[in-house]
């Protein structure tokens, strides 16, 4: 529509409802030059670079970021739309009072760029600068209608606090003028993202993702508000500076194949390991290998997760981590009490196979896998399979339950003398090893030998987020060392390494 024929329009139907108006309420009434009123935001997704800190260091610390940086892919990052709630009060989140949202709307968005900057980190600060460093990809609303002839339920005087929930339109749960902030922060939610889990998660799609942090709107800032010669105004936060940053509910469980080769000439294929003698200081000189036919995860959790990141402090939500403060999820305060919730897979000393947990849809062999790792996020030239996304599942370092913690599990065989013809010299082996903080060596524990099981012979550290799994994460396992079958208690020590997502433009490849 042109401008003449749109100022045509616009005279007509301000003509039909100045006729109409009732006079019982002012504001309903149109007035010469007030038009609609728009809002334009820019919406950023979270490479986890955040000074919210859900992730601890390579030598853990409180709020240290994770070690390095792991590929994210357009399916991971993609976000349809957004709900965006709007409420005030001068303690934010975290206010003990409980405002009613003033403003509650589901917005298309329309990805307008994304950010493959390597290493950057930022601090937000009240003032939200540096947002571009730590940007996977950026979405923006787009001018959205959000009053008509001037009638809004937003005063554009005032500063409201906002929360944005992406790919979840929650305006049939929420109402505009009654619903309460705690109909918000007490959300639960199952499911996370989309795609069947019986199959490979590359195919996952739909992620979930809400606010990293407390941000704030001032419509009656300096420059934020223009108006057109009809007197349209529209509030444009679409610079990187106010950028409302967003994080993945879901977090990612990787299998990085590093001192392994793929090798298809044993009985069952997998990857193959070079064990090493206790002497060994520097290469594996064993003759034996060993390996890996299948891995999967096991105590995901299989309930709910909270909607929005909450720890424990007295400011518990999206709050930093510190030495004392962890993140939790709706399970924690049950697992730290005397009655444990019997959802977790805890019996991988009587199984015979991996495929045997019937529970676990995570579960597919090496030969499946492989072939559908994330070719475009190779490390060292190593293979990278994603195996499961999975929700929050934290507990407290001072917690004696820490079995019920996330891990992961390895099958294998073990070749004495790499002799793959005589089934005398293969022996099946089942591992396994619970997810802790960035940088630890694990000892993953062989299932076949009972007396290893016995979780009242392990201490869990006074590390913060000795075992958990945090939204938004990369958890990258990998094979440190395989000791030889002459050792006492053949073990599998394990490497868990804690990443952050970052953006890669190119399309999931596979080899």
């Amino acid at each position: 529509m042109n401008l003449r024929l749109r100022h045509i329009v616009r005279i007509s139907l301000f003509t039909l409802l100045l006729t109409a108006c009732q006079f019982e309420d002012e504001r309903q009434c149109p007035e010469n030059n007030v038009g609609d009123s728009y809002i334009n935001l820019t919406i950023a997704v979270s490479n986890g670079d955040s000074h919210s800190k859900t992730r601890v260091g390579e030598k853990p610390s409180s709020g240290e970021d994770g070690g390095g940086r792991e590929a994210g892919f357009e399916r991971e990052n993609a976000v349809t739309g957004i709900t965006l709630i709007l409420y005030q009060d001068a303690n934010g989140i975290n206010t003990t009072s409980d405002p009613t949202l003033d403003f509650v709307r589901y917005f298309p968005v329309t990805k307008v760029g994304s950010s493959a900057s390597q290493g950057t980190s930022y601090d937000a600060g009240s003032a939200h600068e540096n947002h571009a460093n730590q940007i996977e990809a950026r979405y923006t609303t787009g001018p959205q209608l959000i009053g008509k002839y001037g009638v809004s339920r937003i005063d554009f005087t005032n500063t409201y606090h906002v929360i944005v929930i992406a790919n979840y339109d929650m305006t049939s749960s929420l109402t505009e003028g009654t619903s309460k902030l705690s109909n918000v922060r007490d959300v639960t939610l199952s499911t996370i993202y989309s795609g069947d889990n019986t199959k490979t998660a590359n195919i996952f799609t739909n992620f979930v993702m809400s606010s990293e942090e407390d941000n704030t709107l001032n419509f009656a800032a300096a420059g934020v508000m223009s108006e057109d010669a009809f007197g349209d105004k529209t509030y444009n936060f679409n610079d990187d500076k106010y950028a409302l940053v967003i994080e993945r509910m879901a977090a990612r469980i990787d299998f990085w194949s590093k001192g392994g080769t793929y090798d298809d000439s044993y009985p069952t294929p997998g990857y193959v390991y070079q064990p090493w003698k206790s002497t060994d200081t520097e290469t594996p000189s064993s003759a034996d290998r060993f390996v890996i036919t299948r891995i999967t995860p096991f105590n995901l959790n299989a309930g709910t997760e909270y909607l929005l990141k909450r720890t424990n402090d007295a400011a518990p939500y999206l709050a930093s981590e510190t030495g004392s403060n962890y993140v939790i999820d709706p399970t924690t305060s049950a697992k730290t009490g005397t009655e444990t919730p019997l959802t977790f897979i805890n019996a991988l000393s009587s199984i015979a196979s991996l495929s045997d947990l019937s529970t676990n849809d995570y579960c597919h062999t090496i030969a499946a896998m492989h072939g559908l790792s994330s070719a475009s996020s190779t490390i060292n030239e190593k293979e990278n399979i994603i195996i499961c996304y999975p929700m929050e599942n934290t507990l407290p370092d001072e917690s004696s339950l820490f079995y019920y913690a996330t891990g992961i599990a390895i099958e294998g065989d073990y070749y004495i003398g790499n002799n793959k013809t005589d089934p005398t010299k293969r022996e099946h082996r089942i591992y396994y090893g619970y997810i802790r903080h960035q940088g630890e060596s694990v000892e993953a524990y062989d299932a076949l030998l009972p007396s290893e099981l016995d979780a009242t012979d392990k201490t869990s550290s006074s590390l913060p987020m000795n075992f958990g799994i945090v939204r938004n994460n990369i958890y990258r396992i990998s094979i440190e060392k395989v000791l030889e079958k002459a050792e006492e208690a053949p073990k599998l020590r394990i490497k868990i390494e804690e990443t952050k997502w970052r953006h890669v433009d190119n399309p999931v490849i596979y080899i």
